[in-house]
C-alpha cells in the first residue's frame, strides 16, 4: 500500500493541498460515483511521510468497517478499488489545481463559452478585459504569446459570427503574428538543446526548428522587422542576440549587444522571462571567465547578479524558493569578485527566500567562506562543522574549504587527512561527473604538492609549481593555490 500510486501522489501534496483535496473529494459535483471521503480520511492519519507499518490493506479495512471482518481476498480487493477511484480522482484534482492557477487558458476558455452561448455582449466584456491577463509573470514568452494566439481565434470566430469581415481578417493577420513570432523565439533559442545533448553526450536528431533557422535569412528578416517598426521586432531580435551568442561564444561583442539589448527593453517581459534573460547572461559569463576574457566575464557575472537582486528577479517567481545551486553559484561568484559585504547583506536579507529545509545549512556555508575569506579561520572552521548537507557539490565544497582552512592554521595532519578522504570520495562517488572529478582531482594534486612543501617534506620548485597551475584549465581554487605558492 505505501508504494501505490495514490500514495505516490498524496506524498507530493502540500498541507494545505490535502486540505484542499479533501473539499474535492467531498464535492459531490467532482466525486461523482462511489463516496470516497471516508477512506481519504482513513489515509490521512498517515500523512505526509506514509511509511508508518500500519499503512496496510487490513489496517485501513479496519479503520474503514470496524463492524465487518477483514477476509484476506474480498477485503484487500475493496481496498484496492477505492485506492484505484481516489488515485483516478488526485488526478482530477491536479487537473482542477493547474487549471484554478492558470488564468489565461480560462479566459480563453469562458470566451469559447460565452460565444457559443451568443452572448455577446458578456463576450465584448470579457474580451476588453483579456489585456489585464497579459500583465503576467510569463509575458513576453513562448507561452504568453501563444495564449495570445488563442485569444484572436476565438476573437476571430466571434467576428465572423458577427458578421464583422474587417475584424475577422485583422484577427487572422493577428493570430498569424502571434504563432510567428513563438516559432522564431523557439527556433533561435533551440541551439540550447543543441550544446545541453552535448554535456550529456546525445545526438540530436533533424528537428524542424533547426531546419527553419538554418533555411532562414535571420538578418535580412530582422532588418525589414526593424524597418517596419514591427512591435515583435524586439522579442525576435533578443531571441536572435541568445542564438548568435551561443554559436559564436568566442565573439565578446555579441554577448553585450545580447544584454544591451535586454536592457533596453526589459519592461517589454514579464518577471519570469526577465529571469531567465538574466540567467542566459550568467551561463554565458560562467562559461567564457577563462583566458584573456577570464576577469572581464567575472566582473560581468557579478554586476548581473547584482541588478537581478536590485529589479527583485533572483528567483524564476516571485513565489519560488531560490534554488541552492543558484546561491552556491552567487557565492562563488562574490568570492571570485572579493565582494564578502555584498554577501554578507545577500545572506542577510534573502535567507528567508531559500526552502526552510535548506536555511540553515545555507547560512552556516555561506558564512564559513565569508570569514575564511576575512582570513577568521578559526570562525570559519567553526560553520564549516554545523554543515550537513547531502548534496553532491556542496560535499566536495566543503571538503576544498577544510582543506585550505586547516592549511591557513598549519594543521597539517589535519590537512592530509581532509585531502585523502576527498580522494577517497572521488574516486567512488557516481554522482561527480568526469569533469568535476577532474576538476576536483587537480587541485587535491597541487593542494598535495604545496602541503608536502610547507610541512618540510618536500622542497617546492615555485616557478614550475606556479606555471603548472596557471596552465590549468579545470580546476577549483586555482587563485588560492597561486597565491599559497608564492608565500613559499
Amino acid at each position: 500500500m505505501k508504494d501505490s500510486k495514490l500514495i505516490s501522489i498524496l506524498k507530493t501534496l502540500t498541507s494545505e493541498e490535502f486540505k484542499e483535496f479533501e473539499k474535492f473529494t467531498d464535492s459531490p459535483y467532482f466525486s461523482y460515483g462511489r463516496d470516497l471521503s471516508s477512506f481519504l480520511r482513513c489515509i490521512k492519519g498517515f500523512y505526509p511521510e506514509f511509511d508508518s507499518s500500519q499503512l496496510t490493506e487490513e489496517a485501513l479495512f479496519s479503520r474503514l468497517y470496524p463492524e465487518k471482518k477483514f477476509d484476506p481476498g474480498s477485503s484487500i480487493n475493496t481496498i484496492h478499488k477505492l485506492s484505484s477511484e481516489l488515485y483516478k480522482l488526485s488526478k482530477e484534482f491536479l487537473i482542477y489545481s493547474e487549471f484554478r492557477r492558470d488564468t489565461s487558458s480560462r479566459n480563453i476558455y469562458l470566451l469559447n463559452n460565452l460565444r457559443k452561448k451568443k452572448l455577446y455582449r458578456e463576450f465584448e466584456k470579457e474580451y476588453s478585459k483579456s489585456e489585464l491577463f497579459n500583465i503576467s509573470d510569463n509575458k513576453g514568452s513562448v507561452n504568453d504569446f501563444l495564449n495570445e494566439y488563442f485569444l484572436q481565434e476565438s476573437f476571430l470566430e466571434y467576428s465572423i459570427e458577427k458578421g464583422n469581415i474587417k475584424k475577422a481578417f485583422d484577427a487572422i493577420l493577428t493570430a498569424g503574428e502571434y504563432i510567428v513570432i513563438s516559432a522564431l523565439i523557439k527556433g533561435f533559442r533551440n541551439i540550447d538543446t543543441n550544446q545541453a545533448s552535448e554535456g550529456f553526450n546525445i545526438s540530436v536528431r533533424y528537428n524542424l526548428p533547426d531546419n527553419l533557422i538554418n533555411h532562414l535569412d535571420s538578418e535580412k528578416l530582422l532588418e525589414e522587422m526593424k524597418e517596419n517598426e514591427d512591435r515583435f521586432y524586439p522579442y525576435a531580435a533578443i531571441s536572435y542576440a541568445i542564438h548568435k551568442m551561443k554559436k559564436y561564444p568566442d565573439d565578446t561583442k555579441l554577448y553585450f549587444e545580447y544584454k544591451d539589448l535586454v536592457m533596453e527593453n526589459l519592461d517589454l517581459f514579464g518577471h519570469s522571462e526577465k529571469y531567465i534573460l538574466f540567467q542566459t547572461m550568467i551561463n554565458h559569463c560562467i562559461n567564457n571567465n577563462k583566458g584573456e576574457n577570464e576577469m572581464l566575464f567575472i566582473r560581468e557575472e557579478f554586476e548581473v547578479y547584482n541588478k537581478e537582486f536590485e529589479l527583485g528577479i533572483y528567483k524564476y517567481s516571485p513565489d519560488d524558493y531560490i534554488q541552492v545551486n543558484t546561491f552556491r553559484s552567487i557565492i562563488g561568484c562574490a568570492l571570485d569578485n572579493g565582494k564578502m559585504d555584498w554577501l554578507e547583506n545577500i545572506l542577510n536579507k534573502h535567507i528567508d527566500d531559500l526552502h526552510p529545509d535548506q536555511r540553515k545549512n545555507m547560512k552556516y556555508y555561506t558564512m564559513a567562506f565569508i570569514h575564511f575569506q576575512r582570513k577568521e579561520f578559526e570562525k570559519a572552521l567553526e560553520c564549516t562543522m554545523k554543515i550537513n548537507f547531502n548534496f553532491v557539490l556542496f560535499k566536495m565544497d566543503v571538503k576544498n574549504l577544510l582543506f585550505k582552512i586547516y592549511f591557513e592554521l598549519g594543521y597539517f595532519e589535519q590537512a592530509y587527512s581532509v585531502m585523502d578522504a576527498a580522494k577517497h570520495y572521488i574516486s567512488k562517488t557516481k554522482d561527480l561527473s568526469e569533469i568535476l572529478k577532474i576538476r576536483e582531482s587537480n587541485f587535491l594534486k597541487y593542494a598535495a604538492e604545496l602541503l608536502k612543501a610547507v610541512s618540510g617534506n618536500k622542497t617546492a620548485d615555485k616557478d614550475r609549481l606556479i606555471l603548472n597551475i596557471e596552465k590549468e584549465s579545470n580546476i577549483t581554487s586555482k587563485n588560492w593555490l597561486i597565491s599559497k605558492t608564492l608565500e613559499l
